[in-house]
């Protein structure tokens, strides 16, 4: 869907967090109108475990998602 030709996927682990980024160079959305099911799953599993999710993305420049648990 993103038409993403590349993703950088890190996994960042401190004393007491651990963090998952992904950054994609795709088409980007709007994470305020997006309400599919795959999103929604996320957004409840990282509710679930007292998580932090945070995407940045704007039509045209890409996403960025960041988890921290």
């Amino acid at each position: 869907y993103a038409r993403a030709k590349n993703a950088d996927v890190m996994l960042l682990k401190n004393s007491n967090k651990i963090t998952l980024q992904i950054i994609d160079n795709g088409i980007g959305f709007d994470p305020e109108k997006t309400n599919g099911s795959g999103l929604k799953n996320i957004k409840q599993r990282v509710k679930a475990l007292n998580g932090e999710l945070q995407i940045i993305s704007n039509k045209e420049d890409g996403t960025i998602v960041k988890i921290v648990f």
